[in-house]
């Protein structure tokens, strides 16, 4: 198996997710549910802003780059004008 793919997912046919899930999550979730025309709403916000976009920025906005990084960058941009001409 390559490192590309992602192994076998296992199955666990006795468990029920809504055992996993907190009492104050299920009754929130119901209550979300019983408000008409919300599932639609959500579900269009989802294809304006897709989850993986808000994924990415915050990934991107969470990564520290330290002055040595930065530096190497620079040397890096520099060894690329100097080749180019």
């Amino acid at each position: 198996m390559s490192a590309a793919q992602p192994k076998a997912r296992r199955r666990f046919p006795g468990l029920n997710a809504a055992v996993l899930q907190h009492p104050y999550d299920r009754a929130a979730l119901g209550a979300l549910q019983r408000v008409p025309g919300l599932d639609l709403v959500v579900r269009k916000f989802i294809e304006l802003f897709p989850e993986r976009v808000a994924y990415i920025l915050n990934t991107a906005t969470e990564s520290k780059q330290t002055g040595a990084f930065i530096a190497s960058v620079e040397v890096l941009y520099h060894r690329y004008q100097e080749a180019s001409y």
